[in-house]
């Protein structure tokens, strides 16, 4: 687990004594709850009073979390924490050669997503990668639930078989009525129901799905832009952020 600066974009002192510094910085493949610590010694700060992120588009945003004595942070070495100003990505394929796909009976199902305990799920995707193909087969609906409701999210509201593949159905902002958020710990559920024939007679067929959530944050406040810290171990090696970065 580290933070890297791969690039110094620029770097100057000015009249008063002040170094500034921007930097190219990158994670790598398993981010961890809290953040990451960078030591700044070796591109000339002794401490620093000043540090922030320009928002790259990507999503996420560093938030510096150091420790600071008359507003300088003590040393140089600072505490970055990747911070979510959108909802976070899950996304999967499930095919015909899958659980969910291979029962000898026309009904199956299994958890797409496991909702972390205390997160709040803000939409869910599926769609068609590849038509579901089976002799006599004339349909393949999907419902898409929690256990105590199987269809709460879905109902049956997209054909793997008769709709054309890119075709999606999305719900955003509104879950189980009155819930408009779930943030117990929760297994997010799909259930295909064929007619004319059992789901191992499949041949070939693909669904995707997508999940937009909001993780628990540390420090107990509802999840969200700005205040939701990116999940634990996610894979962050391909994000590049912009640091800016003042002191002396």
């Amino acid at each position: 687990m580290a933070l890297t600066v791969v690039e110094t974009i620029k770097s100057f002192a000015t009249d008063d004594g002040h170094k500034h510094g921007q930097y190219l910085v990158t994670f790598d493949s398993s981010y961890p709850t809290g953040g990451e610590s960078l030591d700044l010694s070796a591109y000339g700060f002794t401490s620093v009073s000043n540090i922030d992120c320009v928002d790259n588009s990507t999503g996420v945003v560093l938030k510096e979390t150091g420790t600071r004595s008359g507003g300088w942070i003590t040393g140089s070495t600072v505490k970055l924490k990747a911070m979510l100003n959108q909802p976070w990505e899950v996304a999967g394929t499930v095919a015909h050669t899958a659980t969910l796909f291979d029962a000898a009976a026309t009904s199956d199902s299994a958890v797409l997503f496991a909702q972390p305990a205390g997160s709040n799920i803000v939409g869910i995707e599926i769609g068609i990668a590849a038509k579901f193909v089976a002799a006599s087969m004339t349909a393949l609906v999907v419902e898409v639930g929690d256990g105590s409701d199987a269809d709460g999210y879905f109902d049956g509201t997209i054909d793997l078989v008769a709709d054309d593949i890119g075709d999606v159905d999305t719900t955003k902002g509104v879950l189980f009525v009155p819930t408009v958020y779930k943030q117990a710990a929760t297994n997010w559920t799909a259930t295909v129901a064929a007619t004319g024939a059992n789901l191992s007679a499949t041949s070939a067929g693909s669904m995707t799905y997508s999940y937009w959530y909001y993780p628990e944050t540390t420090d107990g406040c509802v999840g969200g832009p700005g205040v939701s810290e990116v999940p634990n171990t996610s894979d962050l090696s391909s994000y590049v952020f912009i640091l800016n970065v003042e002191g002396k």
